[in-house]
């Protein structure tokens, strides 16, 4: 934790440090879309930075009248003093307005961000998947408020109300839960350790013509399995017979080996579209997420995140940028995939001597464990004893008895954990 805490304030602190470098003063900004540079409210100068004629407007007045109080409105119309770090800017030497426009990350941060999201993460970002194989350039790539928002921003994009999509089950309960209360109709398909069952799919493209399929390649949620290349390509197979547009939720990249099978290397994103966000390697409250898609519907979903969130926090997508840029969260991750193994060779000679079954090899963070007896039942006696469980019946569509459950390796290391189980069992 600490060193993730080090890692985050020192992107933080060198996104902040291109704020300031550069700045020979600082100025507060105009934030509406217009240009109102040379707009006046009670004797004083508004200005607007959204322009660069805005923002060169801002210089010449200080330059030329020494202000030290520039006010500024922002788009509900509240208006308000800011006070200049410098005392007076009068009689300083001429200011090179070329270097100031041609920083606008120096007003970056007192404005709404770009609606795709930060230029230098989506760079970072592209830089990033290139190493996994994933054709993106930074244009085709959005910013989000973790993968979440993005899977969120990709649904609400494609699909109308009453169209079918393909779920794997097991698999993400927020995810059934969201795009039922969408009204989507879900056609669950079996998930193994290969990857989906293909001929159930195939069985439910022809019958329902589905929109979307919404699936996790590389260490899939709760399975742990990863996608085999002889899977990934008969599905791609289907996707392209169907015309079925295929959503890759890679939230688990980080935990991965960088050759792991995804749809999206193998498609080049002609029919894919690749989720995945940063809180799993990171924190869970660090909400910074993408979306790389083909170049049409990465327009769209820029217009879909405008109405969403607007846009996303700059300052977190810089340090994120940085982060990559500088190589420290690739070493991070190095360092957590060695706990994480650890973790889980000590959670899974538990598991097995309390009894369990690993229903597919044990990978990645999470388990999938049959245990011989209803989980739901065995999650309540467990909760009474202190200990909370993802029982098998949350990651199914319909909610029915199962005899599985997840476990998370990193959160099942406490020999008491797996002596209680097999007595509450």
């Amino acid at each position: 934790m600490c060193r993730i805490l080090l890692l985050i304030v020192l992107g933080l602190a060198a996104a902040a440090a291109a704020q300031t470098e550069a700045r020979p003063f600082e100025i507060a900004a105009w934030v509406d879309h217009y240009d109102f540079a040379a707009a006046q409210q009670d004797g004083k100068f508004l200005f607007d930075t959204e322009t660069s004629q805005g923002i060169a407007a801002v210089l010449d007045h200080v330059q030329e009248t020494g202000a030290t109080t520039i006010l500024w409105r922002n788009c509900a119309g509240s208006t308000m003093r800011y006070q200049s770090v410098e005392e007076s800017h009068h009689n300083d030497s001429q200011l090179d307005k070329r270097r100031v426009l041609d920083d606008r990350a120096i007003f970056g941060w007192v404005r709404y961000g770009d609606p795709a999201g930060d230029p230098a993460l989506r760079a970072a970002v592209s830089r990033r998947l290139a190493d996994l194989g994933v054709p993106a350039e930074p244009w085709q790539i959005v910013t989000t408020v973790g993968a979440t928002h993005a899977l969120d921003i990709v649904a609400r994009t494609l699909l109308q109300p009453g169209d079918a999509v393909l779920v794997d089950e097991p698999g993400w309960a927020v995810e059934y839960e969201r795009l039922s209360r969408m009204g989507m109709r879900l056609l669950p398909v079996p998930r193994g350790a290969d990857g989906p069952d293909l001929a159930t799919m195939q069985a439910l493209l022809l019958a329902h013509r589905p929109r979307l399929y919404v699936t996790v390649s590389v260490l899939h949620n709760p399975t742990g399995n990863t996608l085999t290349p002889a899977a990934a390509h008969q599905v791609l197979r289907l996707a392209e017979q169907h015309d079925l547009t295929i959503v890759e939720d890679d939230t688990y990249a980080f935990l991965a080996p960088p050759q792991a099978t995804r749809l999206a290397t193998l498609d080049g994103l002609k029919r894919t579209v690749l989720v995945s966000g940063f809180s799993k390697i990171l924190t869970p409250q660090w909400r910074v997420g993408f979306v790389a898609a083909p170049p049409a519907l990465a327009e769209r979903f820029i217009d879909s995140k405008l109405i969403s969130t607007l846009t996303t926090p700059a300052p977190l997508e810089q340090a994120i940028a940085w982060c990559l840029d500088q190589g420290l969260l690739r070493r991070h991750a190095e360092r957590i995939q060695q706990r994480l193994d650890a973790a889980r060779a000590h959670a899974v000679r538990h598991a097995l001597a309390a009894g369990a079954r690993f229903v597919t090899p044990p990978q990645g963070l999470f388990g999938w464990v049959d245990v011989g007896t209803d989980t739901e039942r065995l999650a309540l006696a467990m909760l009474d004893e202190g200990w909370l469980l993802a029982p098998g019946t949350l990651f199914q569509v319909g909610r029915r008895p199962s005899t599985c459950m997840r476990i998370n390796f990193a959160a099942t290391q406490d020999g008491r954990f797996w002596a209680a189980l097999p007595a509450l069992r």
